[in-house]
C-alpha cells in the first residue's frame, strides 16, 4: 500500500510557533498509524543565492520541516530530508507537476510550466484523504512526486 499526504493543522500558527504545531500534528498522525511506514520523506529547504524567495519565509519553513522530520523518525524504516533540487530537478513546478501526473496516470490540463496542472479527474480506487483537496492540489501533488522520488521511482 503507497500513501502519501499533506498534514494541516487547525491552529493557525506562524513562526516559531508553526513549526511546534505541527510537530505535534505530525506526531500524533504518526501515533495513529496502525503500521510502520517503510520510507518517510520530508522536503529540505534551501536559500538559493539568486532566488527570489525571501530568506527569512524559507527559514520558517525550514523549522516545520525540521518539526515534521522529528515526527516521522520513530515510525519509518527510512527517512529521506531531500533539497528541492535533489527531487524535483531544476524543472519549474507546474512542469515537473505534470510529470508527476503522467507517472501516476491522472487526467489533468496544462496551462504553461509556471502553472500548476488542474486536477481533471482523479482516478478510480484512489482517496483522496486529509484537506479540502480543491486547496491543496499543489501540496497533494508535491507529496505524491516526493513519494515517488523516496521509494526511487
Amino acid at each position: 500500500m503507497a500513501a502519501c499526504g499533506v498534514l494541516v493543522p487547525k491552529e493557525k500558527a506562524t513562526g516559531q510557533r508553526a513549526a511546534i504545531v505541527m510537530a505535534g500534528v505530525v506526531n500524533a498522525f504518526m501515533h495513529s498509524l496502525p503500521f510502520r511506514v517503510d520510507v518517510g520523506v520530508v522536503e529540505g529547504q534551501q536559500v538559493y543565492r539568486n532566488g527570489k524567495a525571501d530568506a527569512n519565509g524559507l527559514l520558517k519553513v525550514a523549522a516545520v520541516s525540521g518539526a515534521a522530520l522529528g515526527g516521522i523518525m520513530f515510525r519509518a524504516t527510512k527517512v529521506k530530508f531531500p533539497l528541492p533540487r535533489e527531487w524535483k530537478g531544476g524543472a519549474p513546478k507546474g512542469a515537473h507537476q505534470a510529470r508527476v501526473l503522467d507517472d501516476v496516470g491522472w487526467e489533468y490540463e496544462f496551462d504553461g510550466p509556471k502553472r500548476p496542472p488542474k486536477i481533471v479527474r482523479v482516478p478510480d480506487g484512489v482517496d483522496v484523504v486529509g484537506p479540502d483537496p480543491g486547496v491543496h492540489w499543489k501540496e497533494i501533488v508535491d507529496a505524491i512526486g516526493l513519494a515517488l522520488w523516496g521509494y526511487g521511482k
